[in-house]
């Protein structure tokens, strides 16, 4: 019984290092910066998802250069005046970008949408007459981009905002906060 004991203590203790890499290495990709950011982003989703049905198909993020994109997004909100539920928002991409990891004198934020598409029922019934009139059945935005730039020493700000909507208008702010 002796050398059982003896031999189940070797054993341990030889397979020791080999589970502390490993776990070593789980532990460096549980803490990566890219993983967290990710998992604060999906806590983000899951909370939309208290307001609206949200699916999409990829997220990835890149903490160093500061962005992170959200592919192939499909929103479905549910309106007071949307009895049938045909109001549907697609984005083909999203992007959020903010400044690099190592620039702490700059807090910016951009959000940038590629190929959102809308369906009418997403919009006021008084809101109708205005797209049959203007031969719009689903509003379209082929981009979109809102960004902040705020300087910390200077307590300076700059906002923007641009989109363009096919058929429907085109819109560009820029402000400037000194």
């Amino acid at each position: 019984m002796p050398k059982c004991s003896t031999f189940v203590a070797a054993f341990a203790f030889a397979t020791v290092p080999l589970s502390a890499k490993a776990d070593a290495k789980d532990w460096l990709e549980f803490i990566n910066p890219d993983r967290l950011a990710e998992g604060l982003l999906q806590y983000g989703i899951l909370a939309a998802r208290t307001q609206v049905d949200l699916t999409y198909s990829a997220l990835s993020v890149d903490m160093l250069a500061g962005r992170a994109v959200l592919t192939d997004l499909e929103i479905y909100p549910f309106p007071d005046w949307d009895d049938e539920g045909a109001c549907f928002i697609t984005v083909d991409r999203v992007v959020l970008s903010s400044a690099p990891a190592g620039d702490i004198d700059n807090l910016k934020l951009r959000t940038s949408l590629y190929g959102l598409n809308t369906h009418r029922a997403c919009f006021p019934p008084d809101a109708w007459p205005i797209f049959a009139m203007l031969g719009v059945v689903e509003p379209s935005v082929p981009h979109a981009t809102i960004s902040i730039d705020y300087h910390v020493p200077s307590a300076g700000a700059e906002v923007a905002a641009n989109f363009i909507s096919e058929g429907l208008m085109a819109f560009d702010l820029a402000t400037d906060f000194d």
